[in-house]
């Protein structure tokens, strides 16, 4: 196992500085839309604009890691995503914003498919929850102490978006100086919703039951900056860590499928937010 995680240990620094920048704006966003006095209906939208981005991105994203490779769709999405964090301080009107969180949605969805089709080709079958567990908990724990970085500025200042963009910027010197081979691009077929469903309806039902019940969780949490909401959003951070550990150990010592119905009986238990599986939430977070 140590091998499997020390072969990615390049890949899980540069998530980690990427996450960090994108933890931050989820809150500063939603903080600093609320003190230029922005209508909470136009509040709700613009933190939508992310996942309509990702939408779209997962759609495009492999055609342009098909057609520039890995390093090189990294490179620019990341840069796009540092230069929108300082539009939005530069840009301050609502529709604007809207725009400029639909791009970062695209960006980051596009980030995420570099990443995990990375990960994926490291892992193998033997191994592959384990090393998926340790992304997700970089991923879970970078977006929680991204969180915190708040109280470093004043929301109604320019700084924190600053510390956005350089941390979205320092991620991408790992990845575009990493001495290992980058994964090979491959043909796929594009698959439907209805073709997806047909695979695999349960993976599909608690992809969707997952993202319906974090989706505007994680997108409004920082909005009204109460510390004590992002203590306790640190708090089930920090259980989501523990548990995704679990989740891929468990993973790889049993089929896939059977270990879905415990994890899914503890989620709805535990009020639907911890996701079922050890990738499915990372994307949610936006």
């Amino acid at each position: 196992m140590g091998a499997a995680i020390g072969s990615i240990s390049v890949l899980l620094f540069g998530t980690a500085l990427l996450l960090l920048g994108n933890g931050l704006q989820v809150s500063l966003v939603a903080l600093r839309a609320a003190i230029e006095g922005f209508p909470q209906p136009m509040i709700g939208l613009i933190m939508a604009g992310y996942f309509i981005g990702f939408v779209i991105g997962s759609y495009y994203g492999p055609a342009l890691v098909r057609r520039a490779g890995h390093i090189r769709v990294f490179a620019a999405l990341a840069s796009v995503a540092s230069a929108v964090a300082l539009l939005l301080v530069l840009l301050p009107h609502p529709w604007v914003w809207w725009l400029l969180r639909i791009i970062t949605g695209f960006c980051f969805a596009g980030l995420y498919t570099v990443i995990e089709s990375w990960l994926n080709e490291r892992a193998s079958n033997s191994n592959r929850g384990v090393v998926l567990s340790f992304y997700m908990v970089v991923t879970l724990g970078a977006l929680a102490a991204g969180q915190q970085l708040l109280g470093l500025a004043s929301p109604a200042s320019y700084e924190l978006f600053l510390v956005v963009s350089v941390l979205i910027s320092l991620a991408l010197v790992p990845i575009t100086l990493t001495r290992g081979a980058a994964p090979m691009v491959v043909e796929t077929a594009p698959l439907s919703l209805r073709q997806i469903y047909a695979i695999t309806p349960l993976g599909l039902a608690v992809c969707l039951g997952s993202g319906l019940a974090t989706g505007a969780f994680w997108g409004l949490l920082g909005h009204g900056g109460d510390l004590r909401q992002r203590a306790w959003a640190r708090g089930r951070r920090g259980g989501q860590l523990h548990d995704r550990h679990r989740a891929g150990r468990y993973a790889d010592a049993v089929a896939g499928r059977l270990a879905l119905r415990p994890l899914r009986a503890t989620a709805r238990a535990d009020g639907g937010e911890r996701c079922a599986g050890p990738m499915c939430h990372s994307p949610l977070s936006g």
